[in-house]
């Protein structure tokens, strides 16, 4: 078991990568204090698989399962410094655009929903945003398995290699920060076995969500236990399978989560 001072290390450090969504100048202790000063059924982490890029110039950023993480870590920081677009989370979802078409759609879902949670909204989304949504992304957390690029497909075999190489990272990113609820974009497979090892999870059973029925959805909730703390995670989809009731179902899920906090 990981020590905690040495997993905040580890937070710390790999914060600058991804992380809370906040202007990288704040120091992680500031971040913390704004991030954990949000009510914990609206503290909120997205957990993706891969910063993707179609660069081949970018060739010497792709994965390597047999890189030291220091490396690795050098190796996208001076990247991300140069280039801060290659970085999704400190360039995507803290300069949202108000020319929807410069927002890749992945962002713009992440950003919906950020709102449509913030906001305890119901009915359906809209995914068309604008630079006002900056004021929703910045007071999440976005994560992804793979901290270098990636320009193929995500497929399980590369997203289980990356998970492994990463694993310390990850888990101590999900300690540290300590979100209220985690929404798992097609990535909880490969976090299952760890986090049941670390925190006690049961199913959340969902009864009389409203959402479109003939729509392609995954929605697998789990309330999960650390001593006297609760959280829930959300399973769900990559963003391009939301459509618009999507984000209300997580809504409808906290505020079952919730309801289940007060009897407890």
């Amino acid at each position: 078991m990981i020590p905690y001072e040495k997993r905040y290390k580890i937070a710390k450090q790999w914060n600058l990568i991804d992380g809370i969504n906040e202007n990288e100048s704040l120091s992680i202790e500031q971040s913390l204090k704004n991030y954990t000063f949000i009510d914990k059924d609206r503290r909120v982490m997205f957990v993706m698989k891969d910063a993707y890029s179609k660069d081949s110039l970018n060739d010497d950023l792709l994965f390597n399962a047999d890189e030291l993480l220091e490396d690795s870590f050098e190796k996208i920081k001076v990247a991300y410094d140069v280039t801060p677009s290659l970085n999704p989370v400190r360039y995507e979802l803290t300069g949202l655009s108000d020319n929807n078409g410069e927002n890749r759609i992945t962002f713009s879902k992440v950003a919906a929903a950020s709102k449509f949670i913030a906001e305890r909204s119901i009915g359906e989304s809209s995914f068309v945003v604008d630079s006002t949504y900056n004021q929703y992304t910045k007071n999440i957390a976005f994560i992804n398995i793979n901290k270098e690029l990636w320009g193929q497909t995500s497929r399980d075999p590369h997203i289980k290699e990356a998970y492994l190489k990463y694993r310390d990272v990850l888990l101590s990113q999900i300690i540290v920060l300590d979100p209220g609820v985690i929404i798992f974009c097609g990535t909880f497979k490969f976090f299952k076995d760890d986090l049941i090892d670390l925190i006690d999870i049961s199913c959340l059973e969902l009864k009389n969500l409203k959402y479109d029925k003939n729509a392609k959805q995954l929605l697998n909730c789990y309330e999960c236990s650390d001593g006297d703390d609760s959280h829930l995670f959300i399973e769900t989809y990559h963003p391009r399978w939301w459509n618009k009731s999507t984000p209300y179902l997580f809504n409808q899920a906290i505020e079952k989560w919730k309801s289940s906090l007060i009897c407890m």
